[in-house]
């Protein structure tokens, strides 16, 4: 303005220097607002953080995993859980069904016979008689005697409780003939012989009796 009161027109150097320092102004906002760093001696050290990086720098800044650390100690006991309730019983199962039986096996082969044993008498009275073992026995044989009475003679053969076994028997004439049959078991040793009577005792009488041992005797 000039002193008098009035406009001037600004000079051609001032319109210059305002249109620089406009410009100055400008380009210094445009370059902080769009600056692209192209190089690491662009970037301050210490200026940048983690998160300034992109993702896959910061995973190359991952080291080595380190060696495993020692074992701790065992932590304390925890307090014991509390009792389960208990469980009720099942029921029974039901019995199985009964097997059917077998089939019978067959009937074993006969053993062998077993072993006798015979004793002898050969004459009447105790004297003349044979002891035996305990066992089951079968006694047979004669009895003869001569010139006897018209009463009928009759024999026993003793064994610990006598038996009369046979009676009269008609003769050739002179003589009679009497068969000797017997048969016992015993539990002990027995003195075993034949006695008779009912005839004279002036007449001769001689005998031979067999007492032989069996497995059983069946009746």
């Amino acid at each position: 303005m000039a002193d008098d009161g009035t406009m001037r027109k600004p000079s051609a150097s001032m319109i210059v220097a305002t249109a620089a320092l406009v410009m100055a102004t400008t380009g210094t906002g445009i370059a902080a607002t769009n600056y692209v760093v192209s190089s690491s001696s662009q970037v301050k050290n210490g200026s940048l953080s983690a998160s300034d990086l992109s993702t896959s720098a910061r995973r190359t800044l991952h080291g080595a995993a380190g060696k495993r650390g020692a074992t701790g100690a065992p932590g304390a006991a925890g307090v014991a859980g509390a009792a389960g309730a208990s469980g009720k019983d099942g029921v029974p199962g039901k019995d199985g069904a009964a097997g059917k039986d077998g089939a019978a096996g067959k009937d074993g082969a006969t053993g062998p016979i077993g072993p006798s044993d015979a004793y002898v008498i050969d004459g009447l009275g105790t004297a003349n008689g044979v002891d035996v073992p305990a066992g089951s026995y079968v006694v047979t044989g004669e009895v003869y005697m001569g010139a006897v009475t018209s009463t009928a003679p009759d024999c026993t053969v003793w064994h610990g409780g006598g038996r009369i076994s046979f009676g009269y028997a008609p003769g050739n004439g002179s003589q009679f003939s009497l068969p000797v049959a017997d048969a016992f078991t015993t539990t002990a040793t027995q003195h075993v012989y034949v006695s008779c009577s009912g005839y004279n005792t002036s007449v001769s009488t001689d005998g031979l009796v067999h007492v032989i041992k069996v497995g059983a005797l069946h009746t």
